[in-house]
């Protein structure tokens, strides 16, 4: 009983945070801004910022298949193997698009690969024309239990827009992680800040300490 109360008062904080921080995700990068968990073998939507195209396909507090969706393979692959592999044994998975990858072999090499480079990408695998970029946020001992994601059209996020995608969504991931465990994250935030104002032109912030809460600027 205490486990799953200290679960969800840490899904209700991130939650708090993460609709204060993803207006900016969305602004930057005109896209639909989401930070998602991994429940019960689905992904669960915790917050979700931004009125494009890809919108229509989520919703607050609901849940969606994890194998086709950046937020999903992001978090599927950095679970524990164990945990992982028996997600896997589930398979072959529904293919949306034919993009869509559904044999659990394919499935293994690809969470390695997600793992390897730090970052997920829905290329057109939920919907023929949605593109998705997911990176993960990490508790205070650096576990991945949750993930941050934009997504558009194909080709407004992805390609020759991926690096700035990347900066803005790892400098707000860390500032999440800096809200909620403290100063001591704050490090990680300003390194993602410089990459982030790098790729995108623009100068980006890292507030902490009293009331950010309150003002979770990015």
């Amino acid at each position: 009983i205490l486990s799953a109360a200290v679960e969800i008062d840490r899904k209700t904080t991130l939650t708090r945070v993460s609709k204060a921080c993803l207006p900016q995700v969305a602004r930057k990068l005109d896209a639909v801004a989401h930070v998602a968990v991994l429940e019960d073998g689905m992904v669960s939507y915790l917050s979700k910022i931004g009125a494009t195209h890809s919108a229509r396909f989520t919703v607050e507090g609901t849940q969606l298949d994890p194998h086709c969706t950046g937020l999903g393979k992001l978090l599927l692959a950095h679970l524990p193997a164990s945990e992982r592999n028996a997600f896997l044994a589930e398979g072959p998975f529904p293919k949306l698009t034919d993009r869509t990858i559904s044999e659990p072999a394919d499935l293994a090499t690809h969470f390695a690969e997600i793992r390897g480079r730090g970052y997920a990408i829905d290329d057109r695998e939920f919907h023929d024309d949605l593109q998705c970029v997911a990176v993960p946020i990490r508790d205070r001992d650096g576990m991945v239990w949750a993930a941050i994601s934009a997504s558009g059209r194909a080709g407004s996020i992805v390609g020759t827009r991926t690096s700035a995608t990347l900066g803005v969504l790892r400098h707000v991931a860390a500032t999440i992680e800096t809200c909620m465990y403290g100063p001591s994250h704050a490090d990680s935030a300003t390194e993602y800040q410089d990459e982030a104002a790098e790729a995108s032109g623009s100068g980006l912030t890292v507030p902490y300490g009293n009331g950010i809460l309150d003002n979770c600027h990015v």
